[in-house]
């Protein structure tokens, strides 16, 4: 245990009574000198109930006492008093004492708070050792005593007991409820705005607020459910439910999560968290989601268009595809044909049976379009789509007249090689949003606000119903978390 203190001109008196302020440094001095004849007449009132209290505990003790380069204020500097204390400690308790001289003026803030920063960070490796560390918060100026209480609060949030002295008492000073609990909160609300989740649950643990325990199951479910981990987020909900009334279940059951990997809510679930990369500026992630929202989207735009006609359910998974693909050779020769002659790029599309990957379902689903609209039969939300996904890849690059559509001078590059030259599959490429543009020839935001415009489209066609809003179910959590962390 170790107990750290600013130092004023009410920590040592002579015969009951402070030193003059105008002649302090100078009749401290010769205290100091004379210590042997007067100490007698000096008496500790502030720091010797900390040592009568913690006398067995207390190993080391800091002093912080002024020792101004200003010469204009140093009459009043409490420099000799430090010495004055290690003296009377040595003698009488027996524990080391460090005398830090202070030379900066103390009572500018600024210059406080910069001071003390630069000294407990420098000196981290010794507090950080301490079992506990007691801080007095009545010697010296209020200027010296704030920024010891904030930094050493924000430096070291737990194993700090911080204490005033009042008619002869150690008060304790709550620091939990005070600069502890603004200083979590202010964090927490800013980790909240980026989607940090389980950030939060970290800090909160290592300030060891009370009255988390609902708001920790929350986040952890707001942080399993962003890494598609359902199963561990249902889990955390139903605990979460556990800490609040019942009457309030109801406010909570727009997160229940019975249907959520379902192919449609799949899609829902991919593009918040493509959102949520766009709103952090996170490119490398936004464009590996993108590509498995295509094939999210891909494969139940091909469901959609031969529900009439295939009566089985063709999933994402690859035990569903060859006989998928046996039906199409069987039953849509024009389709089947027409994807034999395909080129992508100048090279042969390759249809395996037993994997369609998303080039073979983007065409699948393009031919059957085109099939359907030689009927008279336009599906424009599926269209639309597919426009938006051939204009990343460029899958069409080799129909004539199509190259126009891309709008570009990057002949065939695309998106879609960025996505594999990048970290996310095979290369060290560089993702920014001014690359994404450059690729796609188009604002990212303008290209976002679309793609997410026709993904409602699409879901209300598949839905049978109005176009629904896919507005982002982590900014609702988001709203939620946030009432629960100012409550804290």
């Amino acid at each position: 245990m170790i107990l750290i203190a600013n130092i004023g001109n009410r920590d040592v008196l002579y015969k009951g009574v402070p030193l003059k302020n105008n002649n302090f440094r100078r009749e401290s001095e010769a205290l100091l000198k004379n210590y042997e004849l007067e100490k007698d007449n000096l008496s500790f009132p502030i720091l010797s109930l900390y040592l009568e209290t913690f006398k067995d505990k207390l190993k080391r003790i800091y002093l912080f006492v002024t020792n101004q380069e200003d010469e204009r204020y140093r009459p009043s500097d409490t420099l000799f008093l430090g010495s004055i204390i290690k003296l009377w400690v040595k003698e009488m308790y027996n524990v080391s004492v460090n005398v830090v001289d202070y030379v900066l003026n103390p009572t500018d803030y600024e210059l406080t708070y910069r001071y003390f920063t630069n000294y407990f960070l420098q000196e981290r490796s010794v507090f950080d050792r301490a079992e506990k560390r007691l801080i007095s918060l009545s010697g010296g100026t209020p200027q010296m005593n704030g920024a010891l209480y904030v930094i050493l609060s924000s430096i070291y949030p737990q194993n700090n007991e911080f204490y005033s002295v009042e008619q002869g008492n150690l008060i304790p000073v709550n620091h939990e409820k005070t600069i502890n609990k603004i200083y979590a909160k202010k964090a927490s609300s800013e980790l909240l705005r980026i989607y940090q989740y389980h950030s939060i649950v970290r800090l909160l643990e290592r300030y060891s607020l009370s009255r988390t325990k609902s708001l920790v199951f929350l986040l952890k479910y707001a942080h399993f459910r962003r890494n598609f981990n359902f199963e561990e987020a249902k889990n955390n909900l139903a605990e979460f439910k556990k800490t609040i009334p019942s009457a309030q279940h109801k406010d909570y059951d727009f997160l229940d999560l019975d249907d959520v990997v379902s192919p449609k809510n799949l899609i829902k679930e991919l593009f918040w968290r493509i959102e949520i990369c766009y709103k952090n500026h996170n490119y490398l992630f936004l464009i590996a989601l993108l590509f498995r929202l295509e094939e999210a989207l891909l494969f139940e735009i091909v469901n959609y268009l031969f529900k009439d006609d295939y009566k089985k359910d063709f999933k994402d998974r690859k035990e569903t595809h060859s006989e998928f693909v046996a039906y199409l050779e069987n039953n849509e020769k024009n389709l089947w044909n027409n994807l034999k002659e395909t080129t992508v790029k100048g090279q042969k599309l390759l249809v395996n049976p037993n994997d369609l990957n998303r080039i073979v379902l983007f065409f699948i689903a393009y031919y059957k379009c085109k099939e359907l609209e030689s009927k008279g039969v336009y599906i424009h939300q599926v269209r639309y789509i597919l426009d938006i996904l051939d204009k990343i890849n460029k899958y069409r690059y080799d129909e004539e007249g199509r190259k126009e559509f891309y709008g570009d001078q990057l002949g065939s590059k695309c998106l879609g090689d960025l996505r594999n030259k990048s970290l996310i599959a095979h290369g060290f490429e560089p993702v920014s949003k001014e690359v994404i543009e450059e690729l796609y020839n188009e604002q990212l935001d303008k290209f976002f606000n679309n793609l997410k415009a026709k993904i409602e489209n699409l879901l209300g066609l598949f839905l049978g119903e109005k176009s629904p809003k896919i507005n982002n179910i982590f900014k609702t959590i988001n709203e939620k978390l946030s009432v629960l962390i100012k409550d804290l």
